[in-house]
Order: structure tokens, then sequence, then C-alpha cells
């Protein structure tokens, strides 16, 4: 989560939106090992302006 937030929205010129923020555990995750993988779905809009993030705003995508 520090990654997504600390990184990748101030580098995106992505906004957040309002909603849930979802996680999706499938097959890959296994919490006993490092290499484990969980799918971390929060909602964007984009930035417009083509500036940084703002406060929470929101339509439902998909970060990949």
């Amino acid at each position: 989560m520090a990654y997504i937030y600390g990184k990748w929205f101030p580098e995106s010129k992505r906004l957040e939106a309002n909603g849930p923020d979802l996680e999706r555990y499938d097959n890959r995750f296994d919490p006993e090992s490092e290499q484990s993988v969980l799918e971390i779905l929060i909602p964007i809009s984009r930035n417009n302006r083509g500036v940084g993030p703002t406060p929470r705003s929101d339509e439902a995508s998909r970060l990949r």
C-alpha cells in the first residue's frame, strides 16, 4: 500500500475516486510464502488537470 499511495498515485496523474478499496485473494495467495500474490483494487479516475492526486473523489477502475 505504501508503494501505491506514496509512489504510484503521485506519478500516475490519476485521482483516487470515492469507493471501497478491495483485496482479492485467489489460489496464488499463500500466507506462508514471500511469493504470495493478492490483488488490490482501488477506484481511480483520470486527472485531466495534469496535477498530482487529490483527496478521494469515484469511478471504479482497476490498477494494473
